[in-house]
């Protein structure tokens, strides 16, 4: 069997872990100069600058800007008086873009939820379990492009996950 139509490439991002009562919302809000994502499991989207909603209180920003600590210290400056942190964690993720007509056929090897284009689309987001450790997964293009976050130290395991599912064998 041959491989699959999918191509994988490093990101390079800066990420942001937030964690935020209801009463520093609206500071991220303004700060991010975005909306929030409506619900757990939802993103929203600006260019190239993703916020992730992964709980009630937790978000993930992603972005290839630059201005990371800056942004950090903006975010932690607005919060005040507030129950907020913003973290830089970019140094604790690998980030993964996976893109090619296969794409889903890579992917649901490694993740058991319904990722079909109509079921999981713009908009959404998911930490999941992802070829057996914890991760986020964020379509770009449904059914075309994706991108995967996970632990940095995790990151080797992950990209020789991938080369496996590619090369048509598996990844069991």
């Amino acid at each position: 069997m041959s491989g699959y139509d999918v191509q994988v490439t490093g990101v390079d991002c800066c990420l942001i872990d937030i964690r935020s009562d209801r009463d520093g919302r609206p500071a991220l809000a303004e700060t991010l100069g975005m909306a929030l994502p409506a619900a757990t499991g939802h993103c929203t989207t600006d260019g190239h600058r993703h916020l992730m909603r992964l709980s009630p209180d937790h978000w993930l920003y992603s972005s290839t800007d630059a201005a990371d600590e800056a942004l950090v210290a903006r975010l932690n400056g607005a919060f005040s008086g507030c129950h907020a942190l913003a973290t830089l964690v970019t140094d604790q993720y690998a980030e993964f873009r996976l893109e090619g007509r296969d794409v889903l056929d890579v992917l649901c090897q490694g993740v058991s939820m319904d990722l079909s284009p109509d079921r999981f689309g713009p908009g959404q987001c998911a930490a999941c379990a992802f070829a057996r450790i914890r991760a986020v997964l964020l379509p770009l293009e449904p059914g075309r492009c994706y991108q995967v976050y996970v632990e940095s130290s995790l990151g080797e395991h992950v990209a020789e996950w991938l080369n496996r599912a590619i090369g048509g064998r598996g990844a069991a």
